[in-house]
């Protein structure tokens, strides 16, 4: 990671055969660290806002503190599954180069 980043690489765009830093995104990129800060703040705030409003009306409804958060969590999710894509073409490559031409086992 410390390579990486010392290259000017963005975290989130870095995995290759020799560097792969996936989850440690945060720790490389500050500006990508103060955006999940920020949404986790905006998120925690908005439920805790919503349990107050319930605990004053005298109601009960975790669907509704689970919304509250879930607008929040939406663009967390989108990241996860651009990464979860990216991964897989990478494994899908690594796999195709590293068993090109093999048929069987017997092939090894």
């Amino acid at each position: 990671m410390k390579q990486a980043t010392s290259q000017g690489m963005d975290a989130s765009s870095v995995n290759s055969k020799t560097i792969c830093i996936r989850g440690l995104e945060k720790q490389s990129s500050k500006s990508l660290a103060q955006q999940r800060t920020i949404e986790k703040a905006s998120g925690i705030r908005s439920v805790l806002i919503e349990q107050s409003f319930q605990r004053k009306s005298g109601i009960t409804n975790p669907v509704a503190i689970a919304n509250a958060y879930m607008s929040f969590s939406k663009e967390a999710k989108a990241r996860a599954a651009h990464y979860g894509r990216q991964d897989a073409e990478d494994a899908s490559q690594v796999h195709e180069e590293m068993f090109n031409g093999i048929d069987t086992i017997a092939d090894i």
